[in-house]
C-alpha cells in the first residue's frame, strides 16, 4: 500500500501480512522437519518507526495456515499479458501511461508501484482518466530521477488489491513540470 506521511510516502502494510517464500529442505533431511528463521522488521506509525525482531519456529506437527497460505498466494500479481495493451510516453512532470485493459476489467482506481528507485515522485497524486480508447494513468516523476527514466517497470495495482506486473518503454523524454 501507499502509506501517506505528511508530504511524503512510503510503501508498507498494514494488518496482518504473509510473506510467501519457498523452503527447499536438503535431499538427505530427515522429514518431518523443525524450520526455524530470525526475522527482523520495522514497525512504524506518522511520527516514528520502530525495529522489531523475533525468533520464528515451525515445529512438526503445528497447524499449518494453509488457507490464508492459499488466499495469499491467490493474491500475488500476475503478468499483465496479452489481453492488456500499454504505451508510455515522457511528459512534463512524469510519464503518461496509455493502458488498454481486456474487456472485463473493471477496477475504479490504478496505482503504479516502481520496482526502480529515483524516479517516480511517491508522495504525489497518480491521476487517472477513462477515454474512449481505455485509461490513462499519470504517473509523476522526481524533480532529478537517478538515471533516465525509460521503463515503466513495476506493478499496477486495481482497487488496492490485485496486481499486474508491467515493463513498459518510454517514448520519448520525461522532464521536471515547468
Amino acid at each position: 500500500e501507499k502509506l501517506p506521511i505528511g508530504p511524503l510516502a512510503n510503501y508498507g502494510y498494514e494488518g496482518e501480512v504473509l510473506l510467501l517464500t519457498d523452503i527447499a529442505p536438503p535431499p538427505d533431511a530427515k522429514v518431518p522437519a523443525r524450520i526455524a528463521a530470525h526475522a527482523k522488521w520495522l514497525v512504524c506509525n506518522p511520527e516514528r518507526c520502530i525495529p522489531q525482531e523475533a525468533d520464528l519456529v515451525l515445529d512438526p506437527g503445528a497447524a499449518p495456515r494453509a488457507r490464508e497460505i492459499a488466499y495469499t498466494r491467490e493474491a500475488l500479481p500476475e503478468s499483465a499479458g496479452s489481453a492488456w495493451r500499454f504505451k508510455a510516453s515522457g511528459a512534463a512532470g512524469g510519464v503518461g501511461l496509455e493502458i488498454a485493459p481486456p474487456a472485463d476489467f473493471a477496477a475504479k482506481t490504478l496505482h503504479f508501484f516502481p520496482y526502480e528507485e529515483g524516479k517516480v515522485q511517491h508522495a504525489a497524486a497518480q491521476t487517472l482518466e477513462r477515454r474512449d480508447a481505455g485509461l490513462r494513468l499519470f504517473i509523476p516523476a522526481v524533480a532529478q530521477p537517478l538515471g533516465g527514466f525509460e521503463r515503466v517497470h513495476g506493478l499496477l495495482v486495481a482497487d488496492g488489491v490485485r496486481g499486474f506486473e508491467i515493463d513498459v518503454p518510454v517514448k520519448g523524454a520525461v522532464f521536471a513540470a515547468p
